[in-house]
């Protein structure tokens, strides 16, 4: 049995036991790999089984399905709270930005995955983490930005609301880089500039600021 890769994905359970056969499986949603099977076999040591249950955020690995040629089935399947490599979930949580018709419930697993990048880094004082997390969000704007999600209201407050809350020290810098870029785009020239003024100073946590500093007066 080959694994399509190693790379870890992030999926909401759709649902897991089958009541009828008193059977644990069940099915992941992901927003590019589409449905995917699991077993209880496919879930990791020492995670509780009533865990799986619907709209559960999980993390696991894809392989060749046993039973069906042509698809993936999930294994290595653990529960989010499990999870602490920040670098992957930060870099999906802003993949989980573009994929919001893509879940049946994008707000839980927005929600979710915010709130444990939040109780990690509100437990770290290692300043270069975040570092680190701006420059991956650079790069993601630098891609993201020359696409038609530009133009995208909803989504270009989303990429503020994260800005604001995980790096609030080069939060005029991007709201001015997303103004620049809307220039170009007849009708969404002030909206960076508009959503700056009213955005509620609310919904989340602190964190550590880009410089040396705590911010005490940015977070949401």
């Amino acid at each position: 049995m080959k694994t399509a890769n190693r790379e870890k994905y992030l999926g909401l359970v759709k649902w897991f036991h089958d009541q009828a056969r008193d059977a644990n499986y069940g099915f992941i949603q992901h927003a590019k790999l589409g449905d995917l099977f699991f077993h209880e076999r496919s879930i990791e040591k020492g995670q509780d089984i009533r865990s799986f249950r619907e709209n559960a955020i999980v993390v696991f690995t894809a392989q060749e399905s046993k039973k069906h040629k042509g698809k993936l089935e999930a294994v290595g399947v653990k529960y989010l709270d499990n999870e602490t490599d920040l670098n992957f979930l930060f870099n999906h949580f802003l993949s989980i930005l573009t994929e919001k018709s893509k879940y049946s419930d994008y707000n839980t697993i927005q929600k979710g995955v915010h709130l444990k990048i939040s109780s990690i880094l509100d437990r770290t004082t290692d300043k270069k983490i975040i570092e680190q997390l701006y420059k991956c969000f650079q790069n993601y704007l630098s891609v993201n930005l020359q696409s038609e999600s530009i133009s995208d209201e909803e989504y270009l407050k989303g990429v503020l609301k994260v800005c604001k809350g995980f790096f609030p020290d080069n939060y005029k810098q991007t709201a001015d880089l997303i103004e620049e870029k809307n220039f170009k785009r007849v009708g969404t020239q002030t909206l960076a500039r508009k959503f700056i003024r009213n955005l509620p100073n609310r919904f989340y946590r602190k964190h550590y600021s880009f410089s040396d500093t705590r911010n005490k007066g940015n977070n949401f």
